[in-house]
């Protein structure tokens, strides 16, 4: 005989990294007797599981009891309120048969479905053979089941009943129930979707989609109603779906974008898609769209669909707002898809302030490599023009103007081009320097068929008027985005450093007009006061944003990789917490702290995860009159 004995023996997932390990915790006490011989085993006792944590999952606890005799094993497993319990007997002889029943009363499905609530009763009769598992049998009743959210209930009208045989499930007509509205279901499952035909049937009446979307997790706010009554048989790799949906009156906010009134009838026959009159506003405008699309050997076959979009008011904080229209076709073969057709600006004002931040982000994101493009943006490809007829008023911090435009963006969206000008209209003005320059001509030609990176041609004059006379300066901005040159000349000649200080200050530096003096790289000096404006910005708004007694920034704003930040905090007196890293390496980071023990001596501890090295210094400091 042998017996044992456990009150608990406490386990947990193990912590080890890189990998994966089975996420499960809680304790298990056992009482347990076994007799006879190996050829006929006898036994009996129980199993006690307790606070059982898969991942963040709560499974509660549980006892198992059982009976070990004349080869044929008895069990029964029931948690602590008895709302389930399973009882199965299996003999462990020949291909181990086995039959099973459930009985589940009122069980909480709120572990599972948080922070939705709901309870389940049902009956489950199984049989089989555990060395084929294929081959089980079973059906389950399902009396009630329900889910509440705030105020909705999904829960069924009728009893559920379910049949397994031969790996297929078979669900018996039933009716669900969904604030006020009734959805009905019934067909076949294959347990192995490669291996057999489904065929299920279902239809509703008008399903709020609010409702709906309650019980979708981050699903953001949508309205409308929806109602279907379709067919769907064969396999994934060859659907045969019939019937149709219909939607009404549908709302949805993402971003800047509102849409709303959204109406639409989706045919569906033989595995195809049809559209019919998919309407709807957008942002004030309105879009109407038509086509099919062939998806019955479960994946996009061929498709055509015409989209057309009338007076959409796009507006966003960071540029403006503008007035479109367009006309544009979708053509798919083979997962593949190709988009045609002609996008039109009939307004648009850029009023939002120009910032350097900005700027400088668009600068540094243009000198990284670009990011892995998902699968579908190598596959769909774009022949799209876009034209401003009229004219997009620039009227910010940083120019007053009109311009037209005449592009077209072609290629793969994986790695789109633009073709085309954009082109300045009458008179406008540019501020450089404090200054309004007024423009005599600007052009921007994008032509570079590998790349993104337009041809600026601008030119642009003021009048300053100094103790010695009038000046005209010229402003010039060549080149390209990425290799710009931006000069000034004056009429009178003179040197560019007395040009930068008639434009800062209004006169001339002192001293001869005729000295020679060593020219200085106006681009660079440009560029380096933009960004020590914004590393200036930056550093104080850190400070008082996140409470710190310092925010740092070192290194090049365009190169991400040599940009460094610290910060210093002063959690008591005379102790500070010290802590520096790198923008694109967070790994390459220091952490140290400083007491000060009197007013003239200091410790210092610093670890430098880069080195690998933690140093502890002495810091001796005094004033020396």
């Amino acid at each position: 005989a042998l017996q044992i004995n456990s009150e608990g023996l406490t386990f947990q997932s193990p912590e080890v990294f890189g990998v994966d390990t089975l996420m499960l915790g809680g304790s298990v006490g056992v009482n347990l007797m076994f007799s006879g011989d190996i050829q006929n085993p006898r036994g009996q006792g129980e199993i006690v599981f307790s606070n059982i944590v898969y991942d963040t999952l709560q499974l509660g606890v549980y006892a198992l009891d059982f009976v070990l005799a004349d080869t044929t094993l008895q069990m029964s497993l029931a948690d602590e309120h008895n709302t389930l319990m399973l009882g199965a007997e299996a003999r462990l002889i020949g291909d181990f048969p086995f039959s099973a029943t459930a009985q589940i009363r009122h069980f909480a499905l709120d572990r599972f479905t948080s922070p939705a609530t709901g309870r389940v009763t049902a009956d489950l009769v199984a049989k089989g053979s555990l060395s084929d598992l294929r081959r089980t049998a079973a059906s389950l009743h399902i009396d009630a089941v329900e889910l509440n959210f705030e105020n909705n209930r999904l829960h069924n009208i009728d009893p559920i009943d379910v049949e397994i045989e031969n790996m297929m499930v078979k669900l018996h007509k039933f009716t669900l129930g969904l604030a006020g509205q009734k959805i009905h279901l019934q067909g076949t499952l294959p347990i192995d979707f490669e291996g057999a035909d489904m065929d299920i049937s279902g239809m509703s009446s008008d399903i709020q989609l609010s409702e709906v979307a309650d019980f979708l997790p981050g699903v953001p706010p949508i309205a409308g109603r929806l109602n279907f009554d379709m067919r769907i048989q064969g396999t994934p790799r060859r659907l045969d779906i019939d019937g149709n949906l219909i939607l009404e009156d549908a709302n949805y906010v993402i971003k800047d974008v509102i849409f709303d009134s959204v109406s639409a009838r989706f045919l569906f026959k033989n595995g195809v898609l049809t559209c019919k009159d998919l309407t709807g506003r957008i942002n004030k405008g309105r879009f109407e769209a038509n086509g099919f699309a062939d998806l019955s050997r479960g994946r996009l076959d061929t498709l055509s669909l015409e989209i057309e979009l009338k007076r959409i008011d796009y507006a966003n904080k960071d540029f403006g707002r503008m007035l479109v229209d367009a006309d544009l076709q979708a053509a798919g073969w083979r997962d593949s898809l190709r988009i045609n057709g002609e996008i039109v600006v009939v307004e648009g004002v850029y009023d939002a302030p120009m910032k350097l931040q900005t700027f400088v982000k668009l600068l540094t994101n243009a000198n990284r490599p670009g990011p892995q493009q998902p699968e579908i943006a190598k596959r769909v490809y774009c022949d799209i023009g876009i034209t401003v007829p009229d004219s997009i008023v620039i009227a910010n911090n940083v120019a007053d103007l009109a311009v037209r435009a005449d592009l077209q963006l072609k290629g793969y969206l994986a790695r789109l081009n633009a073709y085309g000008t954009i082109s300045a209209i009458n008179e406008g003005t540019v501020k450089y320097l404090g200054r309004n320059f007024t423009i005599v001509n600007a052009v921007i030609q994008f032509d570079d068929p590998y790349k993104i990176d337009p041809v600026i041609d601008l030119t642009a004059t003021t009048t300053i008027g100094a103790a010695d006379g009038d000046y005209e300066i010229f402003l010039r901005l060549d080149g390209t985005v990425t290799t710009w040159q931006l000069g000034l000349s004056s009429n009178p000649p003179l040197p560019q450093q007395d040009i930068v200080s008639l434009l800062l200050i209004g006169q001339r530096r002192p001293g001869e007009v005729g000295t020679t003096v060593k020219e200085i790289d106006v681009k660079g000096k440009a560029k380096d006061y933009a960004l020590d404006a914004v590393r200036y910005g930056i550093e104080k708004s850190g400070e008082r944003l996140l409470g710190l007694d310092r925010f740092t920034i070192t290194g090049e704003l365009v190169d991400p990789s040599s940009v460094t930040i610290g910060i210093e905090k002063s959690i008591a007196k005379g102790f500070t917490l010290l802590y520096t890293t790198g923008i694109e390496s967070w790994e390459l980071h220091q952490v140290g702290a400083s007491y000060d023990v009197t007013d003239h001596i200091s410790i210092f501890t610093l670890h430098d995860q880069e080195n690998l090295n933690t140093s502890v210094d002495l810091d001796f400091h005094f004033n020396i009159r």
